[in-house]
């Protein structure tokens, strides 16, 4: 992209942008950036967002993961593009059927490196590629644990490497369709049998009016459904969050700065409504009932509204002297 002397990582984004959109491309990775830091960069006018994790600014421009995504695809990710170093870049992206796909970029380091840098690569290389088991763990019916349905899954496997070899052979490709038709069958029938107990327990949950075990029961079953979340800057403005828990404390930290402000109130700047006049006192005598029980003082509303002017004015006079020394006697 730019020259590794260049402080203007989005000098050349607009043209790789419009070039990317020219063939439709929705998600496409870029190598040796030379951007540096980790950060992102929007052209707004060709709808794509560029994530890309670079070396430290103090180390020089070289290398670089980067991903070039639609805009209208970032607030689906399940994951956004996070950088494990200069050379490794990954986002998340959900599929139907509550499946995802996990992209990578990879950038891998060149035969003059010294040994432990390529070690180190392939070390993180390792530890986000997801493993058979990883991949599972959300399919609650699946025991990868069961000796028959690993044994036909070990079948499926040295049927298909052989049917590679020979891809002509009617007679391995009967074979491979046959142990492929066992496991689905089994799958299926692990599944059913899963999906009625877990009926029949959350059937029993039901009985006993246990609505807490009931929803996490249902949990189990359908999942809930994973959103996407949108980058969000550090309260100083220099990291760029791409973890959900480390935007959703950056959120939190925000509303708390917002909603929780010490009060600053000038006493002397309020202004205070005026005292109540006597047509307000007067008017407030005529709205009491007659015939109703008397309050704490024992006097009936019949005696208050029998006054007349006098008793009016005497009223009047004491509501503005506990207006003045906010005092009730």
């Amino acid at each position: 992209m730019d020259s590794s002397k260049t402080d203007r990582p989005g000098s050349r984004t607009a043209l790789v942008a419009r070039e990317v959109g020219r063939y439709n491309i929705q998600i496409t990775v870029l190598g040796e950036t030379r951007f540096s830091d980790e950060s992102q960069l929007t052209e707004v006018k060709a709808g794509y967002t560029f994530y890309w994790s670079g070396r430290s600014s103090d180390y020089g421009c070289e290398a670089g993961a980067c991903f070039a995504i639609r805009s209208n695809l970032i607030s689906i990710l399940a994951s956004l593009p996070k950088g494990f170093n200069d050379q490794l870049m990954s986002p998340r992206l959900p599929l139907i059927g509550k499946h995802h796909r996990t992209f990578i970029s990879v950038y891998a380091p060149t035969m003059t490196n010294p040994e432990e840098i390529k070690d180190k690569f392939f070390e993180d290389l390792e530890s986000l590629i997801p493993s058979d088991q990883n991949i599972r763990i959300h399919q609650d019916w699946f025991n990868d644990n069961d000796e028959d349905i690993q044994k036909l899954l070990d079948e499926k496997g040295e049927a298909f490497r052989s049917l590679q070899q020979d891809t002509t052979s009617a007679s391995k490709k009967a074979a491979y369709n046959f142990i492929k038709s066992k496991v689905q069958a089994k799958l299926r029938e692990m599944q059913d049998s899963w999906l009625s107990r877990k009926a029949d327990e959350i059937q029993k949950y039901v009985d006993s009016n246990n609505s807490k075990l009931f929803y996490d029961a249902l949990k189990t079953i359908y999942k809930p459904q994973s959103s996407g979340t949108s980058p969000l800057l550090s309260a100083n403005g220099s990291t760029l969050l791409t973890d959900k828990n480390a935007i959703l404390k950056r959120w939190a930290e925000n509303f708390n700065n917002v909603l929780n402000r010490p009060a600053s109130i000038n006493a002397e700047a309020i202004s205070l409504a005026d005292p109540p006049k006597e047509s307000e006192v007067k008017e407030a005598i005529k709205l009491l009932s007659n015939g109703k029980a008397p309050c704490s003082n024992s006097i009936p509303a019949e005696l208050y509204k029998a006054g007349g002017p006098v008793l009016l004015q005497k009223l009047t006079k004491l509501f503005h002297t506990m207006w003045q020394q906010q005092v009730i006697p």
